[in-house]
């Protein structure tokens, strides 16, 4: 998930990173609110809202599951007229072949 995330947001700038290999160095961990964040009880996330890992948070998230229904909508809106007019050219053949 972390190497596609380009794809969620394309507007969004992410630093290129070699993604034929794994780092050198590298450490894993759990992310730990600062202590701003608990003075504003919009910034933290809830209980439920927070999940096992990185990637289930990303594929659960409001901003990022608008954009990828835009964009399937805007996609499945671009093939739509070709398959419509091959679905008229079929069913035309169709009732040609009844009338005989």
């Amino acid at each position: 998930v972390l190497k596609l995330r380009g794809a969620y947001d394309p507007k969004r700038f992410y630093k290129g990173n070699d993604g034929k290999k794994l780092p050198k160095y590298f450490q894993m961990g759990t992310v730990v609110e600062g202590a701003t964040d608990y003075g504003v009880p919009e910034a933290r996330l809830t209980q439920r809202e927070r999940k096992n890992t990185l990637a289930e948070e990303i594929l659960h998230d409001a901003n990022i599951a608008a954009y990828r229904k835009r964009k399937f909508q805007q996609l499945q809106s671009e093939k739509a007229p070709r398959k419509i007019k091959r679905g008229k050219v079929e069913a035309k053949k169709k009732k040609k072949h009844k009338k005989l």
